[in-house]
């Protein structure tokens, strides 16, 4: 007897990639490194705020009927800079980052 299975709900993508809000996540994340690179803002307060970030944008994923893919990538990119942040702060990658400051 086979039973039948739903399959997972998918994102469907409905959009091509927003090129200006790349260019503001890029130039976000400059902002931060900048920021940490004069010893204006540790790694720890940096991660914390992109952690706000996630979670504002979880809230709005959360709130739509039907979330596309587009809608899920700014938060997987807000995620790999935070892990950035993180390595930088163990000392994992070649940077100019105090270690002190995290």
């Amino acid at each position: 007897m086979q039973t039948s299975r739903r399959p997972a709900k998918v994102p469907r993508q409905t959009r091509a990639p927003d090129s200006h809000g790349q260019a503001a996540l890029l130039f976000a994340e400059s902002i931060l490194h900048g920021l940490i690179e004069k010893g204006l803002l540790t790694n720890d307060d940096a991660i914390v705020i992109l952690a706000v970030a996630m979670d504002a944008k979880e809230q709005i994923i959360e709130q739509q009927d039907e979330p596309t893919i587009i809608d899920h990538q700014p938060l997987r990119l807000l995620e790999r800079i935070s892990k950035s942040l993180e390595l930088d702060c163990r000392g994992d990658s070649n940077t100019s980052i105090d270690q002190g400051s995290c």
